[in-house]
């Protein structure tokens, strides 16, 4: 705003309800988001259902407290969270075995550190971009 300070009053304005716009649709999607979260948890049969949802909500809080950028010890912390009650899962820690998503290898466990460094890195330089909205920014490191 202070751009628009120098500006016209009308332009502030315009602005101020945009932006008022655009922090109640954001408002909105971190509602839906909580929501089919929440929903997607409780269809697990499994005994451990409502521990994991209590850690998916749990981790979605400190999500939305960390401050960007992200950090490799940032992404470990809400994979803790995630993965408490789960014994399957060794939470925080790097996997130690290899995994396939369809037909398609994920990085070696050898190679997470670095490809974890890499992504948080690509991750600062993405959100530090003005020229994208954060649904974009969300996009990118969903795909990632």
């Amino acid at each position: 705003y202070l751009v628009l300070d120098k500006g016209p009053p009308q332009l502030k304005q315009a602005a101020e309800t945009y932006m008022a716009s655009i922090n109640r649709f954001c408002q909105e999607q971190d509602r839906k988001l909580e929501t089919d979260c929440a929903n997607k948890m409780t269809r697990y049969k499994e005994p451990f259902a409502q521990a994991l949802v209590s850690a998916y909500n749990d981790a979605w809080i400190l999500a939305k407290q960390m401050s960007p950028p992200m950090t490799t010890e940032g992404l470990l912390r809400l994979h803790m969270a995630i993965a408490r009650d789960d014994p399957k899962r060794d939470g925080g820690k790097y996997r130690v075995e290899y995994v396939m998503l369809d037909n398609c290898p994920l990085a070696s466990p050898a190679d997470l550190p670095v490809e974890t460094e890499k992504f948080t890195a690509s991750l600062a330089a993405v959100v530090a971009r003005g020229d994208l909205s954060p649904a974009a920014k969300a996009a990118w490191a969903g795909h990632q």
